[in-house]
């Protein structure tokens, strides 16, 4: 894929969190835990992404996760086993935050 070829990121959310998502942007999982957001978090995932380091700076919780392609394993986990899709939202997230220079990618 070339960067060219990515016009947007995608952010998986509850609808419920989208009015404070307008309001605050979009929070990293640590922040967001301050204003008790909805969740849609497998906590067993949750629990072993805590202590995931991001280039010895910060832990994985310290930033928002985006998608390439919101048609992923947790999306399908989602709709097709605990039939949520009624309350989820994917937001497309313009690629130009990739340019921030606080950005990380990671796979």
């Amino acid at each position: 894929m070339e960067r060219s070829d990515l016009t947007e990121l995608h952010y998986i959310t509850p609808i419920s969190n989208v009015a404070s998502i307008l309001d605050r942007g979009i929070l990293s999982h640590d922040s967001a835990s301050q204003i008790d957001p909805d969740s849609i978090a497998d906590k067993s995932v949750q629990a072993r992404c805590s202590r995931v380091p991001v280039l010895d700076r910060a832990k994985l919780h310290d930033y928002v996760n985006l998608y390439l392609n919101a048609r992923n394993a947790m999306l399908y986990r989602l709709v097709f086993v605990e039939l949520r899709i009624d309350k989820l939202c994917v937001m497309g997230i313009t690629s130009e935050v990739l340019d921030f220079p606080e950005v990380v990618i990671a796979d």
